[in-house]
Order: structure tokens, then C-alpha cells, then sequence
């Protein structure tokens, strides 16, 4: 688009309407995802509650589910999340804060299904048994954000763009834009 103007005052406007869209546009970004965690806690609450309610002693182990659940999705558990995103103690305790928009709606989608599956069952279940069906619902989930984060070339875990072919240095972090 081409733009011309015949004063400054016509470019200082220009501006100042560009910087305004901009910064809605960023405004409304941050909104978006706000609403994509705040559901994600939503789903998240109600899959804890189900673990609780169909455990066979009422005590589920949690980070053993927790962990089922990223090693389906991720291949990795949470200290291994943490490590590669390169997290401190104090961020590591906010681990979800710190992944991606497609990563956490894929851990949303993994929590919905495994709670559905876990109820559609209706037995008492054991630890491993919970872990099991969070990991398959998350292996399920992985069929679908893993093709979209390689069409969108972005790193499933961070959401950051990948590198191209011939940027990579030879680390597992160098493969993301800083």
C-alpha cells in the first residue's frame, strides 16, 4: 500500500492511527489468551475433581497423571519441560504460564477427553490406570496439534518459530528463535 501525504501533519496522523491499531491489536491478543487459560483452569479443576471422584481410594497421585498426560503429548514429563524451556524454580511452579497457546489448548483437550473416558468407564481406578488413559487421550490430542504446529513452524512446547534448515547450530535450544 502506498501512502502519500501532503504535510507532516498528515504523516503524524498516519502514525498515531497506526500505533493505536497496533496496540488494540496487542490488547486483544492478550485478551485471547487470557480467556484460553482462564478455560484451561476451568477444565483443568473438573479433571482433578474427576481423578478424586473415580479413584479407587479417592487419593490420586496427580503429578503421575500430570506427567502421563505431557509424555503423551510432549515426550517429555515436567522436570523435562522445565529443563527445556529453560526455566528457573520460581517460573517452574508456573510451568503452564510459560507454554505455548497450542500446547496449553492441547492439554486442555487432553484433560477433557481423559475425564470423559474416565467417566464413561465408572470404575474405581488406580493411579496407573488414570495415568494410562490421560496418556492415550493425550497421544490422541498429539494426532492433531503436532501436524498444526509443523504447518504453522512453530515448536509445540514454547509456540516460538523454528529455525530454518540452515540457522540450526546443533543444540535442542538453539532450534527456537529467541
Amino acid at each position: 500500500m502506498i501512502v502519500t501525504f501532503k504535510n507532516w501533519e498528515g504523516i503524524r496522523e498516519y502514525m498515531v492511527t497506526a500505533t493505536r491499531e497496533k496496540i488494540d491489536a496487542i490488547a486483544d491478543a492478550q485478551r485471547e489468551r487470557e480467556e484460553i487459560r482462564q478455560r484451561s483452569k476451568r477444565i483443568r479443576l473438573s479433571y482433578a475433581e474427576t481423578l478424586v471422584e473415580t479413584h479407587e481410594k479417592g487419593k490420586p497421585n496427580f503429578p503421575r497423571a500430570t506427567n502421563a498426560g505431557y509424555r503423551g503429548l510432549f515426550n517429555m514429563v515436567t522436570a523435562q519441560l522445565v529443563e527445556y524451556l529453560g526455566l528457573n524454580e520460581s517460573q517452574a511452579r508456573r510451568l503452564r504460564d510459560h507454554l505455548g497457546d497450542l500446547a496449553l489448548t492441547g492439554i486442555t483437550m487432553y484433560e477433557a477427553l481423559a475425564k470423559h473416558d474416565t467417566l464413561a468407564f465408572g470404575e474405581a481406578f488406580n493411579d496407573k490406570q488414570q495415568a494410562d488413559m490421560t496418556y492415550e487421550a493425550a497421544r490422541e490430542i498429539l494426532q492433531i496439534v503436532k501436524p498444526r504446529a509443523d504447518r504453522l513452524k512453530i515448536d509445540l512446547v514454547s509456540g516460538k518459530p523454528l529455525l530454518s534448515q540452515g540457522e540450526y547450530s546443533g543444540s535442542a535450544r538453539a532450534k527456537l528463535i529467541e
